[in-house]
């Protein structure tokens, strides 16, 4: 059956979440279906949940008969699942390996059907069958297959069922009356269903209940004042749905609740200071909730509280200094709020505080040296805030921590050596920061660290042989920093690392053989370097390779032919190198590209017909290079290019007549070439979606039929010389010429038009002093900003290969419509890791020069983290 919740569960931050009235039960029930299927029972939880769970009857030492009264209704709940239980048949025993448990007399008293009785789940509907076993006190199934199941009526007839544990997405319906008549029901739960309806009054019925758990279903309503009247409860789990209304403060009447979860719902209102009433309460999770105003102070006085979860809300104000009254308190989870201030030092006296996580807010001072404190730390995230002053040198006191999270603030100085007593120390993310000085030799003594994140700093001096020694690293981010010296030959000893982003440094030398080795690399970010030499034909072995960026380096020689091995590549950016030979039609196997930029280089020959077999391809550039020959005939199989760059080039002839089959090709350049217009010099191409490909097609053919406002609102020059735009009765745009002749709609020349720059005697070619001028456009290199990782409160997660870049990192945008832009615009922050907040955006990177230069790029063009977007739409 699905898992039950854990005892507490943080939630990470979504960005949805702060949308207000945004919200609607269809984003709410997407996310719920996403989470169906995890595993959400945490180590942390299983004490309290096994018991919370059935309270199952000691199994006989000696085989039970099934009475016979039992049979026929067991058969025919078989028949309703279509399943096989072996033992469920007359003179069968009753057997926990099919799900039964039975008293003396042969009586079922215990029904469980989970994964491990039935790996497929139960599909069909609920069998009314079940309201037979009138002996049942526990029953557990997984509906997670099969139709919509409803619970039926007759399972009224159950007066001695304690327990009821139903979950699975076929699970469907409203709550049924007849559960009122269950007056012995102890534990009721109905956990990642499709339930929908309100929380019926009739529950208040059910005096005898300790537990009620509605986790993850399509409930909607207010949370009822009745639920009150259920003075027993000390586990309510209301989590996961689309509950809406105010937090009732007659929950505080329940005086013996020790766990409460109503977090992701579209609540409203106010976190009710009520709360505080609670004198047994050990785990409070209202996350994701929609809360706004203030903590209130009342809460310093939960004694016994264990975990506080109220992040991604809207929280706003300080953090009261009476939490230090939480005296019992491991986990603090305060992300993805508004909250102002400072942290208070006073947090130091929570000696029994393990994670905390305030990310996402808007705190600001130093971080408190008290923190050092803390005997039990083992995970603090303190990032995208603004916090000012060092690295809190007293944080590597604590051998037992695994998390560091201080990514995206205002931190300066340097880091301190003493990072190497952190032996258990898994991940460091510090990006985006004002650190300074070099990278520690001592960082390569981390034995068990698993995610590296130093990018956007102001690091400088080399990069440290010893981070080969990191074994287990999987995310290396160097990016955006001043570092120097090559790269170490040792990288084969980083033999788990799937992520490398070392772009916008001073990298020099050649790329060594030895980077071959890493064979689990997902993504290669070196960009913006001075890496010299030829690209090892060996890259081919990195056959997990999903992003390839080595533009903006003076890399020589040609591009290796082995590239085409590179079987899951999705971006290759060779951009800005001085590479030779020509374009290898391997490339033309790299079935999953999405973004090739070849330009920029000394690449001749033609354009491989190969190429036009990449069906997956958005983004071609091959300009500024001294290519040759004719644009392959078969360039409109191409069906997803959006942005096709040909200019300034050698290329001849005509553009084949199948570009016009592109209907997502919004920017064509072919500035600075001798290419002409197919068909006899006429661009009729009459799609909607092809005005652009005409727009392009304008400045050197001799006809182009066009849209209104197309050609006279693309251009920041006239588009017909000395003469003006004239709007047409028929919606289309034409020229007039100086003399007073008008030139038709259809692209006639009137005989005393003088040719303008838009049209030209239609049997001769443009004059070149005719085409409008336009320098090669300003290159400069792209910007590739790693995502900056921030955990969910509790464990680190698994590092992912891709995310969205930090918050001051030059932001992503699509491919250019002509030359890559300077910089990119803002990322959305790792909303589904940790809490959120505004992410700021970084000053725009100065210009490169215009064309080429051998001296390094500043900002970048191509943003990898738009090829992200582009990879994310084409799956």
């Amino acid at each position: 059956m699905a898992r039950w919740p854990p005892l507490f569960a943080v939630q990470p931050f979504s960005r949805a979440r702060r949308q207000g009235s945004a919200h609607s039960r269809s984003v709410v029930r997407k996310r719920a279906e996403s989470r169906r299927g995890r595993n959400l029972l945490s180590e942390s939880s299983v004490g309290l949940l096994l018991a919370s769970l059935l309270v199952l009857r000691p199994y006989s030492a000696f085989a039970v008969l099934i009475d016979s009264s039992q049979v026929p209704p067991l058969l025919e709940m078989q028949a309703g699942w279509g399943v096989s239980l072996s033992e469920w048949r007359a003179d069968g025993n009753c057997d926990v390996a099919t799900g039964l448990v039975c008293d003396e007399g042969g009586f079922v008293t215990s029904m469980t059907l989970t994964s491990q009785q039935v790996p497929s789940g139960l599909p069909g509907p609920f069998p009314t069958a079940i309201g037979s076993l009138t002996h049942l006190t526990e029953l557990a199934l997984d509906l997670s297959t099969g139709g919509a199941a409803s619970i039926p009526d007759s399972i009224s007839s159950l007066r001695r069922l304690a327990a009821l544990h139903l979950s699975g997405a076929a699970l469907a319906g409203s709550m049924p009356s007849a559960i009122a008549q269950l007056t012995a029901l102890a534990s009721l739960s109905l956990l990642d269903s499709n339930m929908t309806g309100s929380v019926p009054a009739f529950l208040s019925a059910l005096t005898q209940l300790t537990e009620l758990a509605l986790y993850n279903g399509a409930f909607t309503g207010v949370i009822p004042d009745t639920i009150a009247s259920l003075t027993a409860l000390q586990r309510l789990m209301l989590a996961h749905n689309n509950f809406t209304g105010s937090i009732p403060n007659s929950l505080s009447a329940l005086s013996s609740l020790e766990y409460l979860a109503i977090g992701t719902n579209l609540l409203s209102g106010s976190l009710p200071a009520a709360l505080a009433s609670l004198p047994l309460l050990q785990y409070l999770d209202v996350s994701a909730a929609n809360l706004k105003g203030s903590i209130p102070p009342a809460l310093g006085s939960l004694g016994r509280l264990r975990m506080l979860s109220l992040g991604s809300n809207h929280l706003t104000g300080i953090i009261p200094t009476s939490i230090t009254g939480l005296a019992e308190l491991t986990l603090l989870n305060l992300a993805g709020n508004n909250l102002t201030g400072s942290i208070p030092p006073t947090i130091s006296l929570l000696n029994k505080l393990s994670v905390i996580d305030l990310s996402y807010n808007l705190l600001s001072g130093p971080i408190p040296e008290a923190l050092s404190a803390l005997p039990n730390l083992s995970s603090i995230n303190l990032g995208n805030n603004q916090l000012t002053g060092p690295f809190p040198s007293s944080l590597a006191n604590h051998a037992s921590v695994t998390f560091i999270g201080l990514q995206s603030n205002h931190l300066s100085g340097s880091l301190p050596a003493s990072l190497s007593s952190l032996p258990s120390l898994v991940y460091l993310l510090l990006a985006t920061n004002n650190i300074t000085g070099s990278i520690p030799d001592t960082i390569g003594t981390l034995s068990l660290l698993s995610n590296l994140d130093l990018g956007y700093n102001q690091l400088s001096g080399p990069l440290p042989s010893t981070v080969a020694n990191l074994s287990r690293l999987r995310t290396l981010r160097l990016g955006a920093n001043h570092l120097v010296g090559s790269l170490p030959a040792n990288l084969q000893q980083m033999a788990s690392l799937e992520y490398m982003h070392l772009a916008q440094n001073n990298i020099s030398g050649s790329i060594p053989a030895a980077i071959a080795n890493l064979t689990a690399l997902s993504f290669l970010g070196m960009g913006g370097n001075q890496l010299t030499g030829r690209i090892p034909s060996t890259i081919s072995h990195l056959t997990t390779l999903a992003l390839l960026d080595l533009s903006y380096n003076h890399l020589t020689g040609p591009i290796p032919d082995s590239i085409g091995a590179l079987s899951s590549l999705t971006s290759l950016n060779l951009r800005n190198n001085n590479l030779t030979g020509s374009i290898p039609s391997s490339l033309g196997t790299l079935a999953n590209a999405t973004l090739i930029d070849l330009s920029s280089n000394q690449l001749e020959g033609s354009i491989p017909n190969s190429i036009t077999g990449l069906i997956s391809l958005v983004y071609l550039a091959v300009n500024h290079n001294n290519l040759t020959g004719s644009v392959p005939a078969d360039m409109g199989r191409l069906t997803t290019l959006s942005q096709l760059d040909l200019s300034y080039s050698m290329l001849q002839g005509s553009l084949p007549a199948s570009l016009g089959n592109l209907t997502l090709l919004t920017d064509l350049q072919v500035d600075g070439t001798g290419l002409q217009c197919a068909r006899g010099g006429w661009c009729e191409l009459e799609q909607q979606s092809a005005s652009a490909f005409c727009q392009r097609c304008a400045l050197f053919c001799t006809k182009c039929f066009v849209r209104a406002a197309d050609v006279c609102a693309s251009f920041q020059h006239n588009p017909c010389g000395s003469g003006a735009c004239v709007s047409l009765p028929n919606g289309t745009y034409t020229c007039t010429c100086p003399l007073g002749s008008v030139l038709g709609n259809n692209g006639t020349i009137a005989p005393t038009c003088v040719p303008c720059p838009a049209c030209f005697n239609a049997t001769s070619p443009p004059p070149a002093n005719a085409l409008p001028s336009r320098a090669p456009p300003s290159e400069a290199p792209p910007s590739e900003a790693p995502p900056s990782e921030a955990p969910p409160s509790g464990a680190p997660p698994p590092a992912p290969p891709f995310g969205a870049p930090p918050s001051k990192a030059p932001p992503s945008s699509a491919p250019p419509s002509s030359a890559p832009p300077d910089n990119e615009p803002s990322a959305n922050p790792p909303s589904e890791q940790a809490g959120g907040g505004a992410t700021a955006a970084a000053p725009s990177p100065p210009q490169a020069p215009t064309g080429r230069s051998g001296t390094k790029m500043v900002g970048f063009g191509i943003s990898f983290f738009a090829v992200l977007l582009l990879h994310a739409l084409a799956l």
